[in-house]
């Protein structure tokens, strides 16, 4: 009888421990993704941002949401419109995109999607998947552009451009007057 009660301790172990083995791997692994992701981002949900230089506008943003990962280095916003000023506090460009992401160690942009430009000169850019480097002040794509200024629209297959808009590089294009 003794016996028989030990056994039956022992098999009530075993199945117990089967049972919570298999729990433990019925659990996925989304929810240690989840926690990971919490710990290394942040998430912000409809804002306004606005930096200042001397006590004058430089940026203003608008954007659906913005997510930070640190681990990459990398801000993600999503749906921006992103108002340029220059040291002067004069207003320059506003940009618009679908995506964007910013290079925090580099404060290099790579906006993903349509993008557009519209300058204080009333000039007006359409392209997508548009880079701006912070260092050289440049910004460019490799994709179809579409300019319209000054009454005429110039068509091309890319683009490079000082932040300003004032001196534009268009490659393969063609001009409608």
């Amino acid at each position: 009888m003794k016996l028989c009660i030990k056994s039956r301790c022992s098999i009530l172990l075993c199945l117990i421990t089967i049972v919570f083995f298999l729990f433990i791997l019925g659990c996925t692994t989304n929810n240690i993704i989840e926690m990971s992701v919490i710990k290394t981002e942040n998430f912000i949900e409809e804002f306004i941002a606005t930096e200042m230089y001397n006590g004058k506008s430089k940026m203003i943003m608008k954007a659906k949401s913005a997510i930070t990962d640190y681990k990459n280095r990398l801000v993600y916003i999503k749906l921006p419109e992103i108002k340029f000023y220059d040291i002067n506090g004069e207003y320059i460009l506003t940009f618009t995109a679908e995506d964007v992401y910013v290079y925090m160690d580099t404060h290099n942009i790579k906006a993903v999607g349509k993008c557009i430009i519209d300058t204080k000169r009333n000039e007006h850019l359409y392209t997508s998947d548009l880079m701006y480097n912070a260092e050289k002040k440049l910004i460019y794509s490799d994709n179809n552009v579409k300019i319209t200024r000054c009454g005429e629209t110039v068509y091309g297959t890319s683009f490079k451009t000082d932040q300003e808009f004032d001196r534009i590089i268009v490659k393969n294009y063609k001009v409608v007057i």
